[in-house]
């Protein structure tokens, strides 16, 4: 889902002093200037980018048993990703959340949607069988390294994490995450963010068990004349401080 930003706050300097450099800035610039293979190799450990599905006691009955199916973890940039790779991330967007884009005040808008997938500064973790038969991508999380609200807060922002349908419950969504919080903490911002439409229950008790909660940006509900409008959707978030080693 996209970031949802608040609006800046206005502020009037008390001095004429000059504004220290924010290492914040560094951060965020340093990081997003690496190519993706120079992220790999700065940021992962290469046994994090490998995964055998080990059953969870909820796993679907009606799914064939992946258990012990190896798999590997790519990380792109956009324009790395080839267009039929990029449609199959989309279709997989679509497949999954767009029955809740369409439900919320946001609606679906697929050309939107694209361009936001094509964003500069998003990564991308593939996720791929290593079976060099099969090509399908099984499933994807896109993050960002950039700012939430002012004074600007380096974070992390969780966009998308989809997984094909048989492969849910095996303990590769928790893996995902534990590698974007892993990324938060040795890139050295501050938090891990992310947007959830509140109609996915099964998507918040999965951040909650993680140690998300709902972060100060988040939308309240808005009063209008004769009614109240809900909010739809919730920004969590997790300091990088409580993420353990």
């Amino acid at each position: 889902m996209p970031k949802r930003k608040r609006a800046a706050k206005t502020t009037t300097p008390s001095t004429t002093k000059r504004a220290r450099p924010d290492k914040s800035e560094d951060i965020i610039k340093k990081v997003n200037a690496l190519k993706a293979t120079d992220f790999r190799d700065q940021y992962t450990e290469p046994l994090e980018l490998h995964y055998k599905l080990r059953r969870q006691p909820d796993s679907p009955s009606e799914h064939a048993n992946p258990s012990g199916q190896a798999l590997y973890l790519t990380l792109h940039s956009p324009r790395v990703l080839d267009p039929e790779e990029m449609a199959e991330c989309y279709n997989l967007v679509e497949t999954t959340s767009r029955e809740d884009y369409e439900a919320s005040s946001w609606g679906w808008h697929p050309s939107r949607k694209i361009r936001e997938m094509n964003e500069e500064d998003m990564r991308y973790l593939v996720i791929r069988s290593c079976d060099v038969e099969d090509k399908e991508i099984k499933g994807f999380l896109s993050f960002m390294f950039t700012y939430d609200s002012e004074p600007r807060v380096p974070v992390l922002y969780v966009y998308e994490i989809h997984l094909i349908d048989s492969l849910r419950k095996y303990g590769l969504g928790e893996h995902l995450m534990k590698l974007a919080d892993s990324f938060a903490k040795r890139v050295g911002v501050e938090k891990v963010m992310l947007t959830c439409f509140l109609s996915n229950r099964r998507a918040l008790y999965f951040y909650a068990r993680r140690g998300y909660i709902e972060d100060a940006s988040s939308p309240e509900d808005r009063k209008t004349r004769n009614s109240v409008v809900e909010a739809d959707y919730i920004i969590l978030s997790k300091k990088v401080s409580e993420i353990e080693k």
